[in-house]
């Protein structure tokens, strides 16, 4: 099986750079689906557990939010299990996408290193 790190070797200056803002914008939709799964999940987690009635401190809260919180949709034990497999899914795809980066990253850094005019913008002719 081919490492990430073989294939970040064999691209270009460029390509690699592409590749590594390729890979921190997938990384970051992926934690942002799975913040909004982990969410979803926790309300419906509050609704199960009766917690939804009179929301703890939700006096606070202007009066439609505090409506939005209480009259979301009921989703039930197995959409509770879908989105816990989910949130799992998507942990497992930004964990793999996060190690990418870091090889991208390490790559980038060690051509850097052995040639330190790479950080540099071409000239202009």
């Amino acid at each position: 099986m081919t490492s990430t790190t073989d294939l970040t070797t064999d691209l270009s200056l460029s390509q690699l750079r592409a590749e590594r803002r390729r890979l921190t914008q997938e990384s970051e939709r992926l934690l942002w689906l799975r913040r909004l799964v982990i969410a979803r999940r926790d309300l419906e987690v509050a609704r199960l557990a009766g917690v939804g009635a009179g929301l703890w401190g939700s006096d606070d809260l202007p009066p439609l939010v505090q409506d939005a919180l209480q009259n979301h949709v009921r989703l039930g034990p197995d959409m509770l299990r879908q989105l816990a497999a989910s949130a799992r899914s998507l942990r497992l795809a930004a964990d793999g996408t996060q190690h990418d980066l870091r090889c991208a990253t390490d790559e980038l850094v060690r051509r850097y290193q052995s040639q330190p005019q790479l950080c540099l913008p071409p000239p202009h002719a």
